[in-house]
């Protein structure tokens, strides 16, 4: 799965890769760092796999763009011998360029698109999509695709066949809610927010840490992660259950 969130910082003055960005949860634009994860999940645990804090060089253009990155870690985890059974992509992330290596790696990958990417010579949002799936071409792309309409959004995949439905896509495409509560966990149990280095170097030890917090949450092996917390804490902390900075505390 790959994703993206805001760390968001409204009163950082001086931290390098603060920047303004649109968070769709505030419907306009707030102060904050972006943070990129490409991340793998069996539906039980979630383990990132690689992440990016975006930043801009001296003329204001940005060092590396999301979609960039997300190639470029992809391309990292299949040199780590991963195979994975799908991907899951956001349609911020569905570029032709990312598409098209999924399939040079034969790999199966579920996408939400926008509604303006243009399929068999026409936008999706001018076309008139029947209940089941629709294979044929998408621009820019070198491969056949399977693209249907679920709620006024539109999704697709590489995968093709009978069997493809519009019920089987956006089924494998849920799957990517679990980088959501990834980056939920991030934020309430592992105070993600809460690291007011100024340099970027900074910043991005403390996502790390904050990530390692995360998976030892997760090897707890209890019902929730939110459970495991409170037991971590009494168990090998000593503080209250309730204590603000224990994993951060634990991290350190």
């Amino acid at each position: 799965m790959g994703d993206d969130t805001i760390i968001e910082k409204p009163y950082a003055e001086k931290i390098e890769c603060v920047y303004w960005q649109y968070s769709s949860k505030n419907n306009g634009f707030i102060e904050g760092i972006n943070l990129t994860v490409l991340a793998l999940t069996d539906g039980k645990r979630t383990i990132p796999i690689r992440f990016m804090l975006y930043e801009k060089d001296l003329e204001g253009k940005p060092k590396q763009t999301k979609n960039e990155f997300l190639e470029e870690a992809i391309e990292y985890a299949k040199n780590l011998g991963i195979v994975p059974e799908y991907v899951c992509l956001d349609s911020k992330y569905s570029s032709k360029s990312l598409l098209n290596k999924i399939q040079c790696f034969n790999w199966i990958y579920f996408t939400q698109l926008a509604s303006n990417r243009v399929f068999e010579g026409q936008q999706l949002k001018m076309r008139r999509f029947q209940p089941h799936s629709e294979e044929g071409n998408l621009k820019g792309v070198e491969h056949k695709v399977n693209i249907t309409k679920y709620c006024k959004r539109y999704y697709a995949t590489n995968s093709t066949g009978k069997h493809i439905t519009s019920q089987y896509i956006v089924k494998h495409y849920r799957v990517r809610w679990n980088i959501e509560v990834l980056f939920r966990s991030l934020k309430q149990l592992c105070h993600l927010q809460d690291c007011q280095g100024k340099y970027t170097r900074t910043q991005r030890h403390y996502v790390f840490m904050c990530i390692q917090a995360f998976i030892t949450l997760q090897d707890q092996n209890e019902k929730s992660i939110y459970q495991a917390k409170k037991i971590f804490q009494q168990k090998y902390l000593r503080i209250k259950i309730n204590g603000n900075k224990a994993l951060r505390q634990a991290a350190a």
